[in-house]
């Protein structure tokens, strides 16, 4: 048993950190992704996502029947949002992928890993996939994420503002 748990706990490394800078500001302990086919990409990513956060107020959590306010949502709202928009409208977690698609380094890392993996989450049937990848990766940085206390919008947590 004790080999097994070796084993399965090797293959697993540990996060690692980087810094991300943005227009407002620099963000560092950014845990990078494990998906290593996205590494390449992550930064960009978590860029788009901390300007998104800096310019909008978009509350935490995730999208619920209980908590619509929450700003991404799991593979199983997308996919009812998808049979059904007007019974699932997803309000908040499509305004924040709409925003981020908005952002030239968010498109742009996305259309660089979809060439490394051949697929297109930039088109419309594959709105299910962006929506919960952007959920995961959104998942990942929560440790540089904090609460405005005053309006309980998401912000991110910056080291150093731009002068």
């Amino acid at each position: 048993m004790r080999s097994l748990l070796l084993k399965l706990t090797t293959k697993v490394r540990p996060p690692s950190t980087y810094v991300v800078q943005t227009q407002y500001g620099d963000v560092e302990y950014v845990p990078m992704t494990r998906w290593g086919s996205l590494e390449p990409y992550h930064p960009r990513i978590a860029r788009a996502i901390f300007e998104v956060l800096s310019e909008d107020c978009f509350y935490p959590g995730s999208y619920k029947l209980t908590n619509k306010k929450g700003f991404i949502a799991p593979l199983h709202y997308w996919r009812n949002h998808v049979r059904d928009p007007d019974r699932h409208s997803l309000p908040e977690p499509r305004r924040f992928l709409e925003a981020l698609l908005r952002k030239d380094s968010f498109v742009g890392a996305i259309k660089s890993f979809n060439a490394s993996v051949e697929t297109d989450w930039l088109s419309g049937p594959d709105l299910i996939k962006l929506g919960t990848f952007v959920y995961s990766v959104c998942f990942c940085l929560r440790s540089v994420l904090v609460i405005d206390q005053g309006t309980g919008c998401l912000r991110v947590r910056f080291v150093r503002g731009v002068s």
